[in-house]
């Protein structure tokens, strides 16, 4: 007997494999005697086999196709194997996540073998969501029975993508819905609890999740439609973030966490089954608008994490159906930021056991989200106030009213730091120079050792002396310096300074503290960890000016630093940071970022922001130009009109949906003919609107138009405002209308884009002047939206607007099988009945064109 099979055999017996009479057992022990004597290079190759089992073959690929529903396994098998076990043979056994590998091997039936070979191929058929989910492992069986793992566990195609590109850097979430829709977000947040979706009946949507069938909560996901719709209309990327709350009790999908919120985990078949249901639900109803981004697995998912195989095994659930459903998505793992006494990141230990159970068990990418969960600055609103005075001037590039005297409004003055920096700089980064790291991430220089071979724990010294280190529980003071106020004066004022590793976390303008971390953990683990990260940013207890300032820093330094997503959170704040918060978050990607951080920047020492950040960021997202705009009472009609929308005729919502506030949209008869209803109700703004399946073009019109009318209170003022989006153009109208009383509302287009074509629509309602005994319910009648023009008769303007709607249709840029002839002969046809209008339409440019260069 091969010394190879020996070895297999001892690891077979070393993990549960069954007994063996006494006299097979010493004529063992006699040939492995014999052979490690003529053989002992061999056997050295089958003892480093039983060791590290991994090493007797390969997975190459493990793919589940969603049409079949089959896995494919293909692999290959060590060539000394070959040599030395000619008669063995390759297993394939499925475990659930949380079985043991090795002992499902030696104990369990495989499913499927074939005799052993360089390379092996297998192809099995799921039945039910258990196999999907499952793990599948390869195993060698020797003649004798022996087995022996060959190759680490992987799950079915389980990969994601990591965030690329910054379209969406600036997100929010937390805050008031309708402030995160209408401040110009790029991504937002959106919570999910999973028992809240799921349905505890054999009732509500349906999706068969692999075979097996799963029901889901009607009334949860109509309000959760509202949400996503009005997001996705708004041109804003979704990630869902699946929270569990903190009730005090066990729950699904639960497992503890230090600071007492329970952290995302997969226990067993009662919680993998369901959160993969669950995740699959959200990506087949939400992901064919294209706009879903991610899943972000909680917050803070390394506080006190026991378990954190559990944890691993959640992602790989949910990559499953991000492979399913969505393979463009990104799986997100939250993490905190603490700092530990020897200066090394607290999250570290953590994500090195994820990353080392996504490595050799799935094909998932992580990207890491850094959580800052402090004051980076030391900046309060005291700062903000003159000297000598209790504060009653305004914040600097805040709000009109904000208060300047501090959180409390006390108006105090944190006392001087020994530490503190004259003349209003900036100290000096702990860890000097920030440098471009690994890979293309920023990183600062490291002034201890940072091994890439971590088990676990980060070694060196990345602060200098650790001894001055507070523990990371108990946190740090923050310092604050004295320099000159922000207009020059002499008189002394806080000038913050950052937080660094002596307060026990780190901040936004130290992240070469993480990045480090990350870039040794890429190096370990290049497959799993992906280059790119994210940020979100609990900016409690700042209020007033000192908010708008942090927020302006951070936002650049995460975005230089290389960060994919900026997200501010409003989760434990309240309203009013939001509203203190929501001129600065409004602008600052757009046209008037000057306006939105104008004076900010003193704060930190500096009289612009290009002497903070390298003003290539500033620059980096592509700004958004934002119109804000009045409609206008029609006074007369155009000389020719084309209907968009024409809610009139027959009963049809043409895609329009139930925004958040709207109970229903319906199509119905109405006073001169029929029209799209809205039931809103609320204070706030309600609202409905359309997603377009192709832009509509704005080309030969000069106005937009809404013909519309609001039931409520009699004699009471409504407020309609009309969100038009079109690519980087954002342009909200609005007007105040009386109840009950149908009016035209007609805004001016004539000086838009030429390019312009509208991608999406919003109309927003909310009461004026009515009182709180009056009724917060309403209804909004949307009879028809249309394009008015000057120069064009009604006939001529519909022609030009569907030969530029047929322009771009993606199904008329080419033919298919069998009905190339006839789309060709039917633009022939349209085209010799457009000469004329298209002659007119190109004259017309050119006048246009005039116009604008005179």
């Amino acid at each position: 007997m091969s010394a190879y099979a020996i070895a297999g055999r001892r690891f077979g017996a070393a993990h549960g494999s069954r007994p063996r009479p006494a006299l097979r057992a010493a004529a063992l022990v006699c040939a492995t005697a014999v052979l490690a004597a003529l053989m002992s290079g061999l056997f050295a190759v089958g003892a480093a086999a039983s060791s590290a089992p991994g090493t007797l073959g390969t997975v190459s690929e493990c793919v589940y196709d969603t049409e079949a529903r089959t896995v494919r396994i293909k692999g290959s098998v060590n060539h000394k194997v070959l040599v030395s076990a000619k008669d063995a043979s390759v297993a394939l056994f499925r475990a659930a996540p949380w079985e043991d590998a090795e002992e499902t091997v030696v104990s369990t039936e495989p499913c499927a073998s074939a005799p052993v070979s360089v390379r092996f191929d297998f192809s099995l058929r799921v039945t039910s969501l258990s196999e999907r989910l499952s793990q599948y492992v390869v195993g060698v069986i020797y003649a004798d029975g022996t087995r022996a793992l060959l190759a680490e566990p992987v799950f079915a195609g389980s990969s994601s993508r990591a965030l690329t590109d910054a379209a969406g850097f600036k997100g929010i979430c937390g805050a008031d819905l309708s402030d995160e829709v209408s401040g110009n977000s790029g991504a937002a947040v959106v919570d999910i609890d999973p028992l809240a979706v799921i349905s505890s009946s054999n009732s509500g949507y349906y999706l068969d999740a692999a075979g097996d069938p799963a029901y889901f909560d009607r009334t949860a996901v109509g309000q959760l439609d509202r949400t996503v719709q009005s997001f996705m209309a708004a041109g804003t990327d979704i990630y869902f973030r699946f929270v569990l709350p903190d009730d005090g009790r066990r729950r699904p999908f639960a497992g503890a966490g230090l600071d007492g919120r329970p952290v995302l985990a997969v226990n067993g078949a009662s919680d993998s089954g369901p959160l993969y249901s669950c995740a699959a639900f959200l990506l087949s109803r939400y992901s064919p608008y294209g706009n879903v981004r991610g899943f972000i697995a909680g917050r803070a998912a390394d506080l006190g994490c026991a378990d954190r195989e559990s944890f691993s095994c959640a992602l790989s659930v949910i990559g499953c159906a991000v492979h399913d459903y969505s393979p463009s998505c990104a799986i997100v793992v939250p993490l905190s930021d603490g700092l530990r006494p020897d200066g090394t990141c607290s999250f570290t230990p953590f994500l090195t056991d994820v990353l080392g159970f996504a490595a050799s068990r799935t094909s998932a990418v992580i990207t890491p989200m850094l959580e800052i969960t402090l004051n980076p600055y030391g900046l309060d609103e005291s700062y903000f106030a003159v000297s000598g005075e209790t504060g009653d001037e305004d914040g600097i590039g805040g709000p009109e009213g904000t208060d300047t005297t501090g959180p409390a409004g006390s108006g105090a003055v944190p006392e001087d730091s020994a530490d503190a920096v004259p003349d209003g700089t900036e100290p000096e980064d702990p860890d000097g120079d920030i440098s471009d790291g690994p890979d293309g991430v920023v990183s600062g220089e490291m002034t201890g050792e940072m091994t890439g071979e971590m088990t676990g724990e980060m070694t060196g010294d990345m602060t200098g002396d650790s001894s001055d280190i507070p523990d990371t529980q108990t946190g740090g003071e923050e310092e604050t310096g004295t320099g000159p106020g922000p207009a020059g004066g002499t008189d002394p004022t806080p000038v913050p300074v950052r937080n660094g590793a002596g307060s026990g976390r780190y901040s936004t303008d130290t992240l070469d503290y993480p990045l480090a971390a990350l870039a040794a953990l890429r190096r370990q683990y290049p497959r799993s960890l992906s280059q790119a990260f994210a940020v979100c940013w609990y900016p409690d207890p700042m209020t007033g000016a000192a908010l708008n300032a942090c927020y302006a820093y951070s936002y650049y330094s995460s975005m230089a630093a290389g960060a994919a997503l900026f997200a501010v959170s409003f989760d434990d704040c309240g309203a009013d940071r939001s509203h203190d918060l929501s001129f600065t978050y409004r602008y600052i990607n757009t046209s008037r970022t000057a306006d939105a951080t104008s004076g900010l920047c003193e704060a930190f020492g500096a009289p612009a922001w290009d002497e903070l950040v390298d003003p290539a960021t500033v620059s980096a997202v592509p700004p958004l130009s934002v119109l804000e705009l009045s409609l206008s009472v029609q006074s007369a009609q155009p000389y020719g009109t084309a209907d968009i929308w024409d809610f009139t005729k027959g009963n049809n919502v043409m895609g329009w949906y139930a925004g958040p506030g709207c109970t229903a949209v319906r199509s119905v008869s109405d006073t001169g003919g029929g029209g799209l209803r809205a039931d809103f109700s609320g204070a706030g703004y309600s609202e409905t609107g359309v997603i377009c399946g192709t832009p509509e073009p704005l080309l030969y019109s000069d106005s937009l138009s809404f013909d519309v009318r609001v039931n409520g209170v009699a004699g009471a003022l409504y407020e309609v405002k009309a969100c038009i989006y079109s690519g980087l153009l954002r342009i909200e109208a609005s007007a105040a209308v009386q109840s009950g009383t149908r009016t035209v509302l007609s805004l001016d287009t004539s000086e838009l884009p030429e390019d312009s074509g509208i991608t999406s629509v919003r109309i927003c309602v909310r009461p004026v002047n009515i009182s709180e005994t009056d009724s917060d319910e309403y209804t909004l009648m949307v009879y028809r939206v249309s394009v008015g023009s000057s120069r064009y008769g009604s006939q001529a303007l519909r022609a030009v607007l569907d030969a530029a709607r047929a322009e771009l249709k993606p199904e008329t840029r080419g033919s298919s099988a069998g009905g190339g002839s006839l789309l060709i002969a039917s633009a022939a046809l349209v085209a010799a009945a457009l000469v004329p209008v298209s002659v007119a339409a190109v004259i017309d440019r050119r006048r246009r064109a005039g116009r604008d260069n005179s």
